[in-house]
């Protein structure tokens, strides 16, 4: 049995609008109002065999309020699963709101759950990013429940519940999480750089991303980019424009497939001056 991967990318739209009035034929242009806004929503899921859920709903574990600097996560449990035998591949989206994110999986055989994944670190941008991870050891032809669950310095909070069930005879998907290192920043001007790295996408499609700031809680990411389903070293590589001149900026690089997300190191360039 062959698996693939899906993904719907972020996308971002922009739209102004102005209006004006004129007040009884006097001359007289009134308040200009823009609006912004912006918007990221990415859906991913795994699989050419999925199981349609059914929907427990679930919400915030602790609400500990936010700051102007972040505030809690957003989880949203994707209602799409990939059972096989004795397995599950199962993927919703996290926005970290400006903090160190983690996310992981609580799943079980009720709706009291009782077991969960390894967490896996999302990172602190604004945006939605997949959240996937492969479930194990499962018993064949049984029904499961599962949720996302997110946790960054602001609180945790929980997505829906669903639910899926384990089949007969359909054997695991192969491979593993990639393998990333964030390397050196080049093409370094007063205004721009280029983030490099290198993913192995161990077997399975794979998508990668990078965040930066100017201080090591990053905050910003750039858009996901598939390295395709290899086994050996991909370059992966960003451009920033836009920059503030003699500044230090941290970036890393982070990538994903249906086994779950990893991180690679933290390092840092230098703007020129102008």
């Amino acid at each position: 049995m062959r698996f693939y991967v899906q993904w719907l990318h972020i996308h971002n739209s922009i739209f102004m609008s102005k209006t004006t009035g004129i007040i009884a034929g006097v001359l007289v242009l009134l308040l200009l109002g823009v609006a912004l806004f912006y918007s990221g929503m990415v859906d991913g899921f795994f699989s050419t065999f999925s199981a349609n859920a059914t929907s427990t709903p679930n919400g915030s574990i602790d609400d500990t309020g936010n700051t102007a600097a972040g505030s809690a996560p957003e989880a949203v449990t994707g209602s799409t699963a990939t059972p096989t035998d004795t397995t599950v591949v199962v993927v919703g989206t996290v926005t970290p709101n400006g903090a160190s994110t983690n996310y992981w999986y609580e799943y079980g055989t009720t709706i009291q759950l009782g077991s969960k994944t390894a967490s896996f670190d999302i990172g602190s941008g604004y945006l939605p990013i997949p959240a996937p991870v492969h479930i194990t050891g499962l018993t064949k032809e049984t029904s499961y429940f599962f949720r996302l669950v997110a946790r960054n310095k602001f609180g945790t909070v929980a997505g829906s519940q669903h639910s899926f069930q384990t089949t007969d005879g359909v054997p695991t998907p192969v491979g593993s999480t990639p393998a990333i290192k964030t390397t050196g920043g080049s093409a370094i001007t007063s205004i721009a750089a280029t983030m490099n790295g290198e993913v192995n996408p161990n077997n399975t499609t794979t998508l990668y991303w990078f965040e930066y700031g100017k201080s090591r809680d990053l905050g910003n990411v750039t858009a996901l980019t598939s390295v395709g389903d290899g086994s050996v070293n991909v370059p992966a590589a960003a451009t920033l424009v836009n920059l503030e001149a003699d500044t230090t900026y941290y970036y890393r690089l982070n990538a994903q497939n249906q086994f779950g997300t990893v991180n690679g190191a933290t390092l840092t360039f230098k703007t020129e001056n102008l």
